[in-house]
């Protein structure tokens, strides 16, 4: 299936009021971004990557940083174009949120699998990829860390980090509006305003807006890929001592758009539900020549559409839906002045709404489905002790900490097929190879009879609800010797354990019901009501598979699931997964006499070796129940070479 890539705005005007004076910033929380001076030279650029404030070009970590004001500058408005600027980051929001570095990450958007890569706000870690796709709503900066955090950041993985800070108050009273106007009725309203209460306690609340129509025309439906994105932040800043900080945001988000469309493209003919079972669908009626999977196929063929058009079907639920509250406060304490504690509690909760469908087949025809039904709930609590510091008179500096989440998620899910039709012979090979306790009886009657044939031999209808209830500690510490001035030597490591708990509630087709509700139809014989095998009382050319089905879609009555439901068929599990993850790292700084005369004004060089986890979970198993799937680990080795030249600026 393919995917179309969006399309840009044709005009865009911004229109900046700056309300008070230019805001300052906070060097301490924020990453500052490369700019040119007048002489030419590039500008330092300060990361968080390592837990402390160190130049970009001195921290022996694969990382890319931006600030919001360059963010501004590029046009990024939310996480997904974030890979305009960012080497081997790809990001795609499709019918589930994908973030990759460096190749790594996770395609399916279930909730019972962890993302691959991190994506912190404020240091909250946010737990499903449905809400990782923030808006660049009043962030201060971005870093991008490539390769597997496992002993820094609160949370386990394999592929990178997306570290978000937000832009905190300040004793100025300020703010700012940003306005934009596009094509396809594109507003976008950005704003900000900093309240100070007093000389000790600041406020500051943000708004962004981004509504956008879709570009890609259904000929079925309305138009796809649009945007509906309302989100606000309101932040505290209490200074309560000279030694201790209080920060806390509050975030809403509201998210009501539709996911972009996909085409459909046949490589195999002879696949397994085109050819190679010999079975016929909905709009098949001449068993010699099945052609209604291929033809619903290429009504969706992108190369047989004009641009931008799809054509799905009246069945399609493209509809994205994600209400989210999130809370986040940080306690920061300097000890001394070579020592700091740091305490970061987050909890999130959010509501995503169904149904969407996932459809293989990506026709306008409903015949294989996969759709997530009603609301999901997602609550997360997170606390991260963090204490960072020097000894040995500053040779060796550290962070250690311990990381604490509970998770609680819950889906349903329904995957469908149709009633389908084959004839006498196939049938009898299908039940005599798939089902042993056929009575030999009952096959010579099958291939003895010339009337057409449908059956249930695809599962019609499987609901399964699932919930996961989840707990991850985990202790982490690293630690970095300055053996001289240019060789430094860093080593950490992280244990991780992760308790999963789910629950999984399956409701499977009731055939003999279904034989019940067909078979009461005179035209239709009941043969065999387990599998409900029915002949037809009249001509492949009437189309008996299409007649069949609506049949029972008229009886259920329901507009997701098409036949009745047996009954429900409970599983619980948990499991444990622990692992522990080291890491090592050499850096050189090459010494400045050495590059005198040179081109280069500064030379680093480092090599890393670190390991990533991501824990296992249980994942129903079609209607066998719940099955272990086991973690994912990671084996990261890199060298990395950082240099400025040519009186710096080039980097």
């Amino acid at each position: 299936m393919n995917r179309i890539a969006s399309a840009g705005l044709a005009a865009t005007i911004t229109l900046v009021c700056q309300l008070v004076n230019a805001q300052q910033t906070d060097n301490s929380q924020q990453t500052a971004s490369s700019k040119r001076n007048f002489s030419g030279a590039l500008e330092e650029v300060v990361v968080t990557a390592r837990k402390r404030a160190e130049s970009i070009q001195e921290t022996p970590v694969a990382v890319t940083a931006i600030s919001g004001d360059d963010l501004r500058a590029q046009g990024i408005v939310n996480t997904t174009e974030l890979t305009k600027s960012v080497p081997s980051l790809q990001i795609n929001d499709s019918t589930s949120t994908q973030i990759f570095i460096r190749g790594i990450g996770q395609r399916a958007g279930l909730i019972r699998q962890d993302p691959s890569v991190s994506v912190y706000l404020d240091g909250i870690f946010i737990p499903r990829a449905d809400g990782q796709l923030l808006d660049t709503i009043d962030i201060d900066s971005v870093q991008v860390l490539r390769g597997p955090q496992g002993t820094l950041f609160g949370k386990n993985n394999t592929g990178g980090a997306l570290v978000f800070t937000l832009t905190k108050p300040s004793e100025e009273q300020q703010g700012y509006v940003e306005v934009a106007l596009g094509n396809y009725n594109d507003q976008r309203i950005r704003a900000a305003y900093d309240f100070p209460v007093n000389d000790d306690f600041y406020t500051r609340i943000a708004f962004n807006s981004h509504r956008r129509d879709g570009f890609i025309k259904d000929l079925s439906t309305s138009n796809n890929q649009s945007v509906d994105r309302l989100s606000a932040i309101f932040q505290t800043r209490w200074l309560i001592s000279d030694e201790l900080t209080f920060d806390t945001f509050t975030f809403l988000g509201k998210i009501d758009e539709r996911y972009p469309s996909y085409h459909c493209k046949l490589v195999n003919e002879n696949a397994l539900f085109v050819n190679g079972l010999g079975i016929l669908w909905p709009g098949d009626t001449d068993p010699a020549n099945p052609r209604a999977y291929k033809d619903n196929c290429a009504a969706n063929d992108r190369d047989t559409l004009p641009d931008l058009t799809t054509n799905m079907g009246a069945s399609q639920r493209q509809t994205k839906k994600l209400d989210t509250l999130m809370f986040g406060a940080t306690f920061d304490w300097a000890l001394s002045d070579t020592h700091d504690l740091k305490a970061i509690v987050g909890y999130r909760d959010a509501l995503k709404t169904g149904p969407q469908t996932n459809s293989d087949d990506a026709g306008p025809e409903e015949y294989q489905k996969a759709v997530i039904l009603g609301e999901g709930d997602q609550d997360s609590l997170t606390l991260e002790l963090q204490l960072n510091g020097s000894v040995m008179e500053s040779r060796v500096d550290y962070t250690a900490g311990v990381f604490w989440q509970h998770e609680y998620k819950s889906e349903t899910f329904l995957t469908s097929d149709p009633i389908i039709g084959v004839d006498a012979v196939v049938l009898a090979g299908l039940l005599g190879g798939q089902y042993a306790g056929t009575p030999p009886s009952l096959l010579p009657q099958i291939i003895g009879t010339p009337l057409p044939i449908v059956a249930a031999l695809l599962p019609l209808d499987t609901r399964q609800n699932f919930e996961i209830e989840g707990q991850t500690s985990a202790v982490f510490s690293q630690a970095t010797w300055h053996i001289t001035e240019n060789l430094e030597l860093t080593v950490g490591g992280r244990y991780t354990e992760e308790q999963r708990e789910s629950k999984l509630v399956t409701q499977i087709a009731d055939n003999a019901a279904v034989s019940a509700i067909v078979g009461a139809d005179p035209r239709f014989n009941t043969l065999y009501p387990d599998l409900a095998i029915h002949t037809f009382n009249g001509a492949w050319l009437q189309d008996p598979i299409r007649i069949a089905n609506q049949i029972l879609k008229n009886a259920v009555g329901h507009p997701d699931i098409s036949s009745p439901l047996s009954a429900p068929k409970y599983d619980k599990r948990d499991s444990t997964f622990s692992q522990f993850t080291p890491m090592a790292s050499a850096s050189w700084f090459v010494p400045s006499e050495w590059l005198d005369d040179n081109a280069l004004n500064s030379l680093l060089m480092y090599g890393t070796w670190s390991n990533g986890f991501k824990s296992g979970f249980l994942e129903p198993s079609g209607q066998d129940g719940l099955v272990v799937v086991d973690p994912e680990k990671l084996e990261n080795r890199e060298i990395g070479v950082k240099i400025d030249a040519f009186e710096r600026s080039l980097r």
